[in-house]
């Protein structure tokens, strides 16, 4: 059996013990749906959008969905930036007019958070 201290270490030391011993694997590219419970291999930032860009109005919004469900017939997930803030939508095919409830309500959350936000014009 091998000989283990079990003497404390300050946790400088021990972050260069990992270190020295993990490997940094090389970046890969995978589809978004194996992406789960993968590490970005660098940050993803998103632009300052309340100062450089004016976040979409109503009905570029509903646009951009319409597009998106339209453009895809397999399940889909949509990112939209708004102010900074990413919103996640995951979704199966379906047609328009069985999601433009929730479009409608995606729009308004999109409203709200830009009004509370002070990005509104």
């Amino acid at each position: 059996m091998a000989d283990h201290s079990t003497a404390m270490i300050f946790p400088d030391e021990a972050l260069r013990i990992v270190l020295e011993v993990a490997q940094r694997l090389p970046p890969f590219t995978v589809s978004l749906h194996d992406a789960l419970a993968k590490v970005l291999a660098q940050d993803i930032r998103a632009p300052d959008l309340c100062r450089h860009i004016q976040p979409p109005l109503r009905n570029e919004i509903i646009s951009y969905y319409t597009i998106y469900w339209k453009m895809f017939l397999i399940p889909v997930v949509l990112m939209e930036i708004v102010c900074g803030f990413f919103f996640l939508l995951r979704c199966e095919p379906r047609k328009y007019a069985e999601v433009k409830p929730t479009l409608l309500n995606m729009v308004a959350a999109a409203e709200l958070l830009r009004l509370r936000l002070g990005c509104a014009k």
